[in-house]
């Protein structure tokens, strides 16, 4: 760990900002590439780092501040999102319970098949070709 001398001759430890490449950034924020891109054109995401003519990369310190400014916001919706609703429209004048959808059995698909489509196609019939066909194959 790197050390910062003071005046008096003591020595404070010194916090190394760390880079940060795009797919950890994905990661820590869980945005999608473009998603960052288009935030740091907005400013509304910090900026890249260039680290070399092709690659550039974020610093540790500026992503916890952003995801940090970022959780009172969330907090806030999700605290929201558990409040209970009011009612609102017809459902908010009637004290009656609004009554469920009730379920249809499932119909039975043999019941009802087509004719020409049962197991003994007629000869004439479309499907005898591909029954024939099959047979021959098999």
């Amino acid at each position: 760990m790197k050390t910062k001398t003071q005046a008096n001759g003591s020595t404070l430890p010194v916090a190394v900002d760390r880079l940060v490449r795009l797919p950890e950034v994905r990661l820590l924020t869980g945005l999608s590439k473009t998603s960052i891109y288009n935030g740091v054109k907005a400013r509304t995401f910090p900026d890249a780092v260039r680290v070399t003519d092709y690659a550039v990369a974020w610093r540790q310190s500026d992503l916890d501040r952003w995801i940090a400014s970022r959780m009172p916001a969330e907090l806030e919706l999700a605290a929201a999102a558990r409040a209970p609703r009011a009612k609102s429209g017809l459902a908010a004048l009637s004290s009656e319970p609004t009554p469920q959808r009730a379920t249809s059995a499932k119909r039975s698909t043999t019941a009802s098949k087509p004719a020409g489509k049962a197991a003994g196609a007629a000869p004439g019939s479309a499907h005898a070709h591909t029954r024939a066909t099959r047979k021959a194959v098999a």
